[in-house]
C-alpha cells in the first residue's frame, strides 16, 4: 500500500464537488487517479460501476496505461475479497468502460448523435497527412483566386513580396553554403600543403551547421549566430607544398559559401530590430490583408 501524501489523498478522497488537481510530471498523478476510480468503485456505502465512470487522456498510450492499471488494481483487490460479486462485475466491465483519449470519446459522441448534428453516420477523421494535404490544396485554389482578382490585386502582390518565402530562401543558402564548405573540406583533404586550410573551413563548416540550427529555433537566434563570427582570411601555405589547381577548387568553393552567407546578412540581417519594426509600423495594410486571408483560409479549410 503507497503512502499518499496529505495532498494526494484529498485528491483521492474528496467528493461531491469539482476537483482540479496540477502537480509536475512524474509526481504521481496517474497513481492517485487511479485510486481514486478504485475507491470510487469499491465503496462499500455507495459502489459506482466502472462503466459508469468518464476518464479521458490525451495519448492513447497514457489511456492504455491507466486501463492497464486499474485492471490491477481490481485484481489485487479480488485476491483480497474472492467472493466479492461486486468487484468481479467490475473485472467484467472493464473491457467497455470510458477509458479512452478525449478525441475518441468525442468522436463517439458525435457519432452516436450524427441524426442531431446532420453528419454522415460514415463520417471519419482525418488523419494528419490528409489534412496537410486538404489544407495545401485550400491555400492554393485561396492565393490563386486573389492572384486572378482585379480588385486590390496590387495589394495582394505587395503582400507577397513582402512574405516571399523568406525562411525558405534562408535555408536554401545556408544548406548551399554548407555542401559547398564539405566540398572544400573534402578537396582540401586530399592534398597535405592544404592541412591549414582543411582545419580552418572545417570550423567554417561547423558554423553552417550551428547557423542552419539557429534558423530552426527562429529569426533572433539565426541573426544572433550570424554574428558570432565572420570569414576571416585563410593561413598561408608555402608555395610548392601543394596541388594548384586543387588549391584553386577549395578557394573557389569557400568563396561560394561566403558569398552565400555574406548575401545573407546584407539582405536579411543588415537592419537592426528597430528599423524593422519601424518599416512594419507603416505597412498597417500588410497586416489587415494577411488576417483576412488567414480567416478565410480557416474558413474554407474547415468546411472542406
Amino acid at each position: 500500500m503507497p503512502t499518499w501524501t496529505k495532498e494526494q489523498q484529498q485528491a483521492i478522497e474528496l467528493r461531491g464537488k469539482s476537483l482540479l488537481v496540477a502537480a509536475a510530471a512524474g509526481s504521481g498523478k496517474t497513481a492517485v487517479l487511479v485510486e481514486r476510480i478504485i475507491q470510487i468503485i469499491s465503496d462499500t456505502v455507495h459502489p459506482v460501476d466502472l462503466d459508469r465512470l468518464l476518464v479521458v487522456t490525451f495519448t492513447n498510450a497514457a489511456a492504455a496505461e491507466m486501463k492497464e492499471r486499474i485492471g490491477a488494481a481490481i485484481q489485487k483487490q479480488l485476491l483480497e475479497n474472492p467472493m466479492s460479486e461486486h468487484l468481479y462485475r467490475q473485472s467484467l466491465l472493464l473491457s467497455k468502460a470510458q477509458i479512452t483519449t478525449l478525441h475518441s470519446f468525442c468522436l463517439d459522441l458525435v457519432r452516436q448523435n450524427f441524426f442531431r448534428l446532420g453528419l454522415d453516420p460514415q463520417m471519419k477523421i482525418a488523419d494528419e497527412t490528409e489534412n496537410q494535404l486538404l489544407l495545401g490544396e485550400t491555400l492554393d485554389d485561396l492565393l490563386e483566386e486573389y492572384y486572378s482578382r482585379e480588385e486590390r490585386q496590387t495589394e495582394f502582390i505587395a503582400l507577397v513580396d513582402c512574405f516571399a518565402l523568406a525562411a525558405p530562401d534562408v535555408a536554401r543558402q545556408l544548406r548551399g553554403a554548407k555542401y559547398l564548405l564539405m566540398q572544400a573540406i573534402q578537396l582540401a583533404g586530399t592534398d597535405e600543403g592544404l592541412q591549414k586550410y582543411f582545419f580552418h573551413i572545417e570550423q567554417e563548416y561547423n558554423w553552417s551547421c550551428e547557423l542552419l540550427a539557429a534558423l530552426a529555433e527562429g529569426w533572433d537566434a539565426l541573426a544572433e549566430k550570424l554574428g558570432s563570427r565572420k570569414f576571416e582570411s585563410l593561413p598561408r601555405t608555402k608555395k610548392g607544398t601543394y596541388d594548384e589547381e586543387t588549391k584553386a577548387q577549395v578557394v573557389s568553393c569557400r568563396d561560394g559559401a561566403k558569398k552565400l552567407i555574406e548575401s545573407l546578412k546584407e539582405g536579411y540581417f543588415s537592419r537592426s530590430r528597430e528599423e524593422q519594426l519601424q518599416e512594419l509600423a507603416g505597412q498597417k495594410w500588410v497586416y489587415r490583408l494577411l488576417v483576412e486571408l488567414t480567416l478565410q483560409l480557416s474558413e474554407r479549410f474547415q468546411q472542406k
